[in-house]
């Protein structure tokens, strides 16, 4: 989600830029701010609603499909998975946490199954390297062949 701040003019150039260095890079509820400046003219687009991604009619397979998370805690639970890619089109049901070793602990390794009309593959992908826990995750495309 994005979100735009006005700032009153007299302190606008200041501000702006001390609002920016503070916010970019922190991580809120496992995201990751990515702060810029923007003009007026973008600011009163995001107010209209205009920056919103337009939506793909439901069952679009370019949203659909199967990513394979790596880099995860080991205490990462199908529900924190859940959290990290919410409004993409997941649900507990649809992450398979691979396990490993006699006492089948994680390896911090996942598949997860992004489908139906909230699927949104492309958004999750640009999850990649953001902060999961406290480790930065990598994900990839995968396919039902490599789930099994």
């Amino acid at each position: 989600p994005k979100s735009y701040t006005p700032i009153p003019s007299n302190l606008q150039e200041y501000a702006a830029r001390a609002a920016r260095e503070m916010l970019n890079g922190r991580v809120f509820d496992g995201r990751t701010v990515a702060a810029s400046l923007a003009s007026d003219v973008e600011f009163d687009r995001a107010v209209a609603g205009e920056w919103l991604p337009p939506r793909v009619p439901a069952g679009d397979p370019t949203l659909c499909g199967i990513l394979r998370v790596r880099g995860m805690p080991f205490e990462a639970t199908k529900a924190d998975l859940v959290n990290f890619f919410y409004g993409m089109g997941i649900n507990e049901d649809k992450v398979k946490i691979i396990v490993g070793g006699l006492d089948a602990v994680s390896t911090g390794e996942a598949f997860v199954e992004f489908s139906g009309d909230d699927a949104n593959i492309q958004q999750a992908l640009m999850k990649d390297k953001a902060v999961l826990g406290v480790k930065p995750i990598e994900i990839f495309r995968s396919s039902l062949e490599e789930v099994q």
